[in-house]
Formats: C-alpha cells, structure tokens, sequence
C-alpha cells in the first residue's frame, strides 16, 4: 500500500519548473524573492490557471499538489522496482487532497479544474507506467477529496 498522505517538504524552483513542464505549463521566477514566481498551468476549457507564490492560499494549493505529484512519481518508481521481481504483490495507492478551500474570489473553482488537469496527467501517467500488468496486478487508486 502507497499512502498519498505525506508531509509537504520544501520544493525548489527546479521541481516546480518540473511540475509545470509535466502539466504543459510554465513557472516565471521572480529575481526579488525566491520561490515568490507565477505558476501558470494550462486547464482543458482553454484557460490558464495562474498560481502566484506570493499569495498564501495559492502557494499551500501548490505544495499540495507538490507533494501528490511527487508521491506519485515515488509510486511509480517502486512500481517499477517492483516489476523486476518474480512475485508481483498487489498494489493500492490511496489518501487524500485537502488543498481546495471555499474561497470568495472564484479561486476554488480555478483551483478544482487545476487538480482535474493533475488527476488527470496522473492517471495517464500511472496507466503507462502500469501497461500490461492487468491481468497480474490488481491496481486500485482512491484519492478522497
């Protein structure tokens, strides 16, 4: 079993750029204050969602999705270390996102459609990483928002 539930940690402005790219979206630093730049992420309706890093709800919503990113690829990662062994024991990736609080200025809804994009590249990328182990693996992903 994979708890999603981890503790957030400190990010770099190199793992952010990571994070961005991954989502098809950019980071711009800002030179005065480090870690203080606008995280701007592509959303399906043809919107961009800018995270300002600056701003306290903005910056708690992005390490959230931080740490979901980089518990995934931590997942994925003893998926694969996994596989090369000859018995393949079950696998069940499981917590929860508590990053969308009720917000007045519509950031909740921005903020929804922005953790859809994520979810979203998550499932492709698991569903890539975990190809042809259907019938051998039984995979089960529950993330309680």
């Amino acid at each position: 079993m994979i708890s999603l539930d981890h503790p957030l940690g400190d990010y770099c402005e190199e793992e952010i750029n990571e994070f961005a790219s991954w989502l098809g979206g950019s980071y711009a630093t800002d030179v005065t204050k480090p870690l203080d730049g606008v995280l701007t992420i592509p959303l399906a309706n043809g919107d961009n969602m800018n995270l300002h890093m600056s701003k306290k709800v903005h910056k708690e919503f992005a390490s959230k999705l931080f740490a979901l990113y980089r518990i995934i690829r931590k997942a994925m990662e003893r998926h694969e270390d996994l596989s090369q062994t000859l018995h393949r024991p079950a696998e069940l990736i499981i917590g929860s996102f508590d990053g969308i609080k009720h917000d007045t200025d519509g950031f909740d809804k921005q903020g929804m459609r922005l953790l859809l994009a994520t979810l979203n590249r998550i499932f492709d990328s698991l569903q890539t990483t975990y190809e042809g182990f259907q019938t051998s693996t039984v995979k089960a992903i529950y993330i309680y928002i």
